[in-house]
């Protein structure tokens, strides 16, 4: 991952740790024992104060300890014993920040009761900015997201990665969708891929209890996916699943820590589904895509506002039925930053597709002037000099397609209610959608595969007669 906004930091700090890099002390009775050197550039990705009574818990600390939700269990001699009240930086499980309530102590160990803290509660100061695309170097395989065999996500080989002949390289994940439904014999399947990039673009400040947010991905994505019925009846199917990535750490530099490690770990949700009837078998494939930015900037005196700048490109294919009517909600992505693993900004993106078809016809030549019209055999007959066009029998579709996306800041399920910051706070189901934006509708027509239609042919006699004969090939109307 690139982070170069910070590369400066860890040589200054270097010179000047005790100077007060990033403002203030973190007071002496919280300086490591024995400091580490400042990390690597590459890992540093902002400055920061810790209040008095925050503490770090080195990973060397943490050797042996279990988290649940409300206990945090560690082992003696090399835990130190911190009191209630202590806020404590823990450098393991994924990074986690905690408020002890209650402390019990054994001969062996230590036992901490404790409650979510917020990153006030933990941060006098904090200025970081996180930046760069994730990549199988920062994330590792991902082979522990491949046992499904419906839904999978992996790392999609791409031109950088084929060239330096590692995995490592690849930039772009992909989620596959492996006939999801039909294995079951559910009536309904979806079949596709998703290709998308982790790229946030994190700015969070925090000072004297007033905090700065804003947060954009540039996602990347191309994706086609097919929905079918295998029979004309009722249809649907829901999908749901979370894929939780490895954690990954950064560093805040402070005028005290060389190191105060910043933990974020990235979550997609994946959802969606298929809802409706369908008088015969059918499949659509949509395909769609979508690049620029999207996200939201967040400061204490204006409130929310949306970063919405993108391009978008898109297409449809619609196999032959007689008549459907159904809602299609193209497997949404949602891409969330878990900071010390409970809270932390998201960005979704989805199509939400409703679609009614029927038999038609429809010509292939257009008007010929105001007094002269194009006919097809399912229309009345008209006046003589009008032409039978080479009408197609087709699907012809009205509905609409919404490109929709959201953005905003949500917490895990499993902590419920938690304060990221004083005086903003969400439960779990209380996800702040900022912006939907609704980027296209249309109406379609998708002649049948045999192109069976009707040869061009003048009304002289506006009774008996009958089109016949193929029409040939034909172009349906743009998309866009």
């Amino acid at each position: 991952m690139r982070l170069a906004k910070w590369k400066w930091l860890a040589a200054i700090c270097a010179a000047s740790i005790i100077a007060g890099c990033g403002g203030g002390s973190d007071g002496d009775d919280n300086k490591p024992a024995d400091p580490a050197p400042p990390p690597e550039d590459s890992k540093v990705i902002g400055t920061g104060e810790l209040n008095a009574n925050t503490y770090v818990v080195s990973e060397s600390a943490t050797a042996g300890s279990t988290l649940t939700a409300d206990t945090f269990t560690v082992t003696k001699p090399q835990a130190t014993v911190h009191k209630t009240g202590d806020v404590l930086v823990i450098d393991a499980h994924g990074g986690r920040l905690v408020r002890i309530v209650g402390v019990q102590e054994t001969a062996t160990e230590i036992r901490y009761q404790y409650e979510q803290a917020s990153l006030a509660e933990a941060f006098k100061k904090l200025d970081v900015h996180l930046q760069g695309t994730l990549t199988a170097k920062d994330l590792g395989d991902l082979k522990h997201l491949q046992a499904d065999p419906e839904l999978t996500l992996a790392w999609a080989p791409d031109q950088k990665s084929k060239a330096a002949g590692k995995i490592e390289a690849s930039e772009t994940l992909q989620l596959n969708i492996g006939n999801l439904g039909g294995q079951l014999g559910r009536g309904s399947s979806i079949d596709g891929h998703i290709n998308f990039q982790l790229n946030p673009d994190v700015y969070l400040k925090v000072e004297n209890m007033q905090v700065e947010l804003s947060a954009t991905i540039s996602p990347n994505l191309d994706a086609s996916v097919t929905y079918g019925a295998q029979s004309g009846a009722q249809i649907s199917y829901t999908l749901g699943k979370d894929f939780e990535l490895p954690p990954f750490k950064t560093c805040i530099v402070t005028p005290v820590w060389p190191c105060v490690p910043f933990w974020v770990t990235p979550v997609v949700n994946v959802s969606g589904g298929i809802s409706g009837t369908a008088s015969s078998s059918f499949e659509t494939t949509l395909n769609y895509g979508i690049s620029g930015e999207l996200g939201f900037t967040r400061f204490p005196n204006t409130g929310f506002q949306s970063v919405a700048n993108y391009t978008t490109s898109k297409s449809m294919e619609m196999s032959e039925t007689r008549e459907l009517g159904v809602t299609l909600a193209v497997p949404k992505l949602e891409v969330a930053f878990m900071i010390y693993s409970v809270s932390g900004p998201f960005v979704d993106l989805g199509l939400e597709t409703s679609l009614t078809g029927k038999e038609g016809e429809r010509s292939g030549i257009g008007s010929l002037s105001a007094e002269r019209k194009v006919i097809c055999a399912n229309e009345p007959l008209g006046q003589p000099g009008d032409v039978y066009g080479s009408c197609l029998r087709g699907v012809d579709v009205t509905g609409s397609m919404d490109l929709v996306s959201n953005a905003g800041v949500k917490a895990k399920i499993e902590i419920g209610g938690f304060w990221l910051w004083d005086g903003l706070s969400f439960d779990y189901s209380g996800s702040i959608k900022l912006f939907s934006i609704n980027l296209y509708s249309n109406t379609w027509f998708f002649p049948y595969p045999d192109g069976a239609g009707f040869s061009p042919g003048t009304i002289t006699d506006p009774t008996g007669v009958t089109p016949s004969g193929p029409s040939g090939n034909y172009s349906p109307p743009s998309f866009d």
